[in-house]
């Protein structure tokens, strides 16, 4: 039994069962993500708002935060826990279509399927067996199915917590992002252990 499965039989349809502390902790991320966002839409002078991509949608709250902020958001979500799909479709029921089931990595999305930017928010803070090697794959197709980049947080923990992964950001930037990119934005000023990494298409 894996992370969110013990959380979710715990609490059931609650933030917490996502691994989240409080929904404002969840939002201060959100605003990091939709200011990156929202700063290159006005340095290319875009059209709003972009295709998102969202890996490991869990209820689709990043979907609601958007909502909250625009009339329109295109948004997809995909994620491997079909209890999580479920909530998600019934929980938006326009775009239940949507949200996909499954794993990000083997998933067949349709051949050239690109989103401008595809988002993991939190997907990585979970410990699992080959951790490293699928959180390397998961990076490198969230890239190649960039327009703009891509947009993904980690936890720097100072002490060890059960079940998630604490990753130093200088790790992260030569394991994780200096293989695809060399262009990037690293944000850790705005919540304590706490960091998202921007990449962009360069």
């Amino acid at each position: 039994m894996n992370f969110y499965d013990r959380k979710f039989i715990e609490f059931g349809n609650s933030i917490k069962s996502l691994g989240w502390g409080s929904s404002e902790s969840q939002k201060i991320r959100f605003e990091i993500i939709n200011n990156f966002i929202i700063n290159d839409c006005m340095a290319k002078y875009n059209s709003f708002p972009p295709v998102i991509l969202d890996v490991g949608c869990g209820f689709g709250d990043l979907n609601q935060f958007f909502i909250s902020k625009y009339e329109e958001i295109i948004y997809f979500g995909i994620d491997c826990k079909k209890e999580f799909i479920d909530i998600c479709k019934n929980r938006f029921i326009s775009i239940k279509n949507n949200f996909l089931l499954g794993n990000f990595v083997n998933y067949d999305f349709e051949k050239d399927c690109k989103f401008n930017w595809v988002i993991a928010s939190g997907t990585f803070n979970t410990y699992c067996e080959n951790w490293y090697e699928i959180a390397k794959k998961s990076i490198e197709k969230m890239f190649n199915m960039a327009i703009d980049g891509i947009i993904i947080n980690f936890l720097f923990l100072e002490k060890k917590e059960d079940g998630l992964i604490s990753c130093d950001p200088s790790w992260i930037i030569d394991n994780f992002v200096n293989p695809i990119s060399k262009k990037f934005v690293m944000r850790k000023d705005y919540k304590e252990n706490d960091f998202t990494v921007c990449i962009y298409k360069e």
